[in-house]
């Protein structure tokens, strides 16, 4: 994390849409023995959106962090990622219809080694979100975390402005 400053030189153009495709393999197998699927719904018509600076490695693995949790969590629904735009900005949904986050361990969720109450058996850090949001602040990408106990939670992904 300490070394975050030195990446602004090895920023180079990415492609977001090619990231979420390679997640999707990566992940696809993972989502069938969960009974699950992953959606990807692209719905930008300017292309240029989907092209940011940055640190690929870096964007890579805080997305894979989002989609992985969201399919750790989602028994036998699927995991949907929306890649939208808004005037001159790009959107990325990622929606799951899992166990929900409850509202108290919502606001702690990205900090470093928080574990939700609820997450019983399943394996993990507690530091993907935090990791994921410091990567994402990096990069000027604003990281909103919605959900409703078992209705689902939803992390909307708000990239800079292009100018």
């Amino acid at each position: 994390m300490s070394g975050m400053t030195k990446l602004e030189t090895s920023h180079k153009q990415v492609r977001i849409d090619e990231l979420i495709w390679k997640i999707y393999e990566k992940l696809e197998s993972r989502a069938k023995e969960k009974n699950s699927s992953i959606k990807i719904q692209l719905q930008v018509t300017k292309s240029s959106l989907l092209e940011i600076p940055g640190n690929e490695t870096l964007l890579y693995l805080a997305l894979y962090n989002i989609v992985e949790n969201a399919i750790k969590y989602s028994f036998d629904k699927p995991v949907v990622i929306t890649l939208s735009e808004k005037g001159n900005q790009l959107y990325i949904e990622v929606r799951d219809e899992g166990r929900g986050i409850p509202a108290d361990d919502l606001m702690k969720i990205s900090e470093t080694f928080y574990r939700g109450k609820n997450v019983d058996t399943v394996k993990g850090s507690g530091i993907g979100l935090s990791l994921s949001k410091s990567i994402f602040d990096h990069h000027h990408i604003v990281m909103k975390i919605d959900s409703v106990v078992n209705v689902g939670t939803s992390v909307l992904l708000e990239f800079p402005a292009h100018s």
